[in-house]
Parts: C-alpha cells; structure tokens; sequence
C-alpha cells in the first residue's frame, strides 16, 4: 500500500520501490467512531490508512466537531508528526479501519536517501494543504459545497481505484458529511435530495453514483488541480 500511494506521487526508481517495499508498517485496527490518535501528542511516526476510512477532525470551542480532512485508504497522515511536531487535531476512524503507522526515524532516512520518496512525501504533504485551503474558500452554499465534495471524493477515488467512472463506495454518514461542510445532518439530506432530483447523482446501498459529472461539477465548480498541485 505504501509503494503503491508513493508512486501515484513521484516517479520512483527500481531502487526506491525496493526501500520502500522493505519497511515494515504496523498496522493498528480501529472500530468506527474510534479514535485513532488524539489532539496534542508528538507520536513521531507517520500514519497510512490501509483499509477503510478516517479523518482529521477538530473540536471547536463549542465543543462541536469539525472534520478537517477524508482520508481514504492509501492515504498518509501525520507528516509533520513524522518529523516531531505535535497533531493538532484528533486523528478518528469514519468506518471500521486499518491504519498502519512507521516510525518517524525510518521516513527521515528514507527521505535522506531517496529523492523520490523525498518528493513523494513532500508532494502528499502539498496535496494536504491545498486541500485544506479548497475546503476553507469554497462557497458558503452548501448546494455548491455538497457537490464539490463528492466531485472531490470520486476524483480521489479513481486515482486510487476505489470508485469507477461512475461509481464509488460512499460508507461515511450524513453526520461526518455534515461535519466536513459545517451543516446539519437535515441540511445534508436536504442538498442531496436537490442533486439526486436534478438528476445529478444516485445514492443506493452506500454506493454514490454520478449520473451527470459535468453537471455535478459546475455545480461545485469543481477543478481537480489542487489535488496535483505540481502538475501544470
């Protein structure tokens, strides 16, 4: 999972995919709802989703939880935890999940030695941030921020083979989906309803179906170059 998620990211040599196949990442199961890693500890170690979804999630000062990022699986947490900072954010698991950790030391060394897998870490941690700052400047409509999110899920679900041209898995909730875009659990619904009517979407049996890309996308006004940030 590892050498598969760097290589989406930087064009590894033989040598590279070779040091990277060779680290041992400990896997860590979490039930859903679970906390997976808590606002404020230094773990020193890097985190990678190996099977089923999580977040980053934050508590505001009135104690509601916002998610601040959907990690699907292949996705890595906590680089800068890997080099010794502290999480400022809880780290939780959506659905039942598997979520793999390496010592913060063993990425150091990887990264020292490795160009690529220093360009693969740097280009995640790039991806981290642009989307953090998509989420804060989308609109306030929560029609446009509902389809931009799901325009955003299913583009990174295809980049990892989770979702198919016209279809993903989709095991998260309205409350976490709410959680992400700041609405109620009855706005969600709401919104979805509007974009499954205009015919823009299905949901059945936690499967989301796009039924007209190109309409959910002006929707959201959705444009996937943040998630490649690098890429012209």
């Amino acid at each position: 999972m590892l050498s598969r998620r760097m290589r989406t990211l930087s064009d590894l040599t033989p040598e590279e995919i070779e040091a990277v196949d060779a680290v041992h990442v400990e896997p860590v199961a979490t039930a859903h709802g679970g906390v997976i890693l808590k606002d404020g500890v230094a773990p020193n170690q890097l985190y990678l989703v190996l099977n089923g979804w999580a977040a980053r999630a934050a508590v505001r000062m009135n104690g509601s939880r916002r998610i601040t990022a959907i990690l699907l699986p292949g996705d890595l947490c906590g680089l800068h935890a890997a080099c010794g900072s502290t999480f400022e954010h809880d780290l939780i698991a959506l659905t039942d999940c598997k979520i793999g950790w390496i010592p913060g030391e063993v990425i150091a060394d990887l990264a020292t030695r490795h160009p690529g897998i220093n360009a693969a870490l740097w280009r995640a941690s790039l991806i981290e941030a642009a989307t953090l700052r998509k989420w804060l400047t989308i609109s306030d409509d929560a029609y446009h921020a509902m389809a931009h999110l799901l325009c955003e899920l299913i583009t990174r679900g295809r980049q990892i083979g989770l979702a198919t041209d016209n279809d993903m898995p989709l095991p998260i909730t309205q409350e976490h989906i709410g959680d992400a875009l700041g609405l109620t659990s009855v706005h969600v619904n709401r919104v979805l309803r509007r974009l499954r009517h205009e015919g823009l979407i299905a949901l059945t049996n936690k499967t989301l179906w796009i039924v007209d890309e190109g309409g959910l996308r002006r929707a959201g006004q959705f444009d996937p170059r943040y998630l490649r940030p690098w890429e012209k």
